[in-house]
């Protein structure tokens, strides 16, 4: 299998990972437990599940350079702003038009690269987008009057998911093992969550046994599809990824119809298939060139002036 194909597959996996993720979700949250409290002990049981792997590595492995760590307090704000938004959005709107607006974000991603890195959008791009879109929205027809409120924070929810995607592609840090960036991450995430709490009263540790085991299960989960997005944005690129993660509402539907026996229509099914045609059109492409500098690294100083490159 080519490194290009294993960025598919892992970009995919990670995806249906994350889209089990709701459901999850609005079980501890009917436990009493708080959208930050229940993302403070995903990302802490997140980190405690990758220990084992991260502690096989060698020691220069787990170790991050002094330039890297700035670049990953940027990259956990971002995910926790992301995280935060979506699920404070559910109890807002719902979590059918919530994920549905949150997937804005490869659009978000392709603007993004365009802005910041210069990136050439390319024609097969925008026509993935364009499908996928189209099918994410049949996915889902919610009706009736919505919050204004939990739209915008839904919507705002993927331009911080796009901000995520694109800096972790182009600041340098997908070089860094997988693991040791996601416990890493998954570290600084938490900590990031505890200001927060104490300032909103919103911290919770008592709940009930279902809602630990919940949360350890989805954790280990998460931690593994952590790993495998941060692969496939490094095989296929910040853009590629957030459009194939656009099978995380597909799973949502499926778990939707055969575990919490949701409905499912013919829209329902027309959306399917317009995804997974923008699926097939990228991957039959194959991987886009390089277009986008990254951000200086510590390291890259020498390669640089070796190109006559300052």
């Amino acid at each position: 299998m080519s490194q290009y194909a294993q960025g598919v597959l892992c970009a995919i996996i990670s995806a249906a990972i994350y889209g089990a993720g709701p459901t999850c979700a609005l079980y501890v949250y009917a436990d009493g437990a708080s959208e930050a409290s229940y993302l403070f002990w995903r990302y802490v049981f997140s980190a405690l599940a990758l220990l084992p792997l991260f502690f096989r590595q060698s020691a220069a492995m787990r170790r991050l350079q002094r330039g890297d760590i700035g670049r990953l307090l940027l990259l956990a704000l971002f995910m926790a702003a992301a995280g935060l938004l979506l699920t404070s959005s559910y109890t807002l709107i719902g979590t059918g038009i919530a994920t549905t607006l949150h997937f804005s974000y490869p659009v978000f991603t392709l603007l993004g690269c365009a802005l910041f890195y210069h990136d050439r959008i390319q024609r097969r791009m925008v026509v993935c987008v364009a499908l996928t879109l189209a099918g994410v929205a049949l996915c889902y027809a919610p009706g009736g009057a919505h919050s204004l409120l939990g739209v915008f924070i839904a919507f705002i929810s993927g331009a911080a998911y796009a901000m995520y995607l694109i800096y972790l592609g182009k600041s340098g840090l997908s070089d860094v093992p997988p693991v040791t960036l996601s416990i890493y991450l998954s570290l600084a995430i938490a900590a990031l969550f505890v200001p927060y709490m104490l300032a909103t009263d919103s911290f919770v540790w008592r709940l009930s046994a279902g809602s630990w085991l919940v949360l350890a299960v989805i954790a280990a989960a998460c931690s593994a599809a952590m790993v495998l997005l941060q692969l496939g944005v490094k095989y296929i690129g910040p853009q590629s990824a957030s459009v194939l993660s656009t099978f995380e509402p597909l799973t949502a539907v499926v778990i939707g119809l055969f575990f919490l026996n949701e409905p499912f229509s013919w829209r329902m099914l027309a959306g399917v298939l317009l995804v997974l045609a923008s699926v097939l059109l990228l991957t039959l492409s194959g991987p886009q060139p390089a277009a986008g500098k990254r951000l200086p690294h510590p390291h890259r100083h020498l390669h640089l002036r070796r190109h006559g490159v300052r």
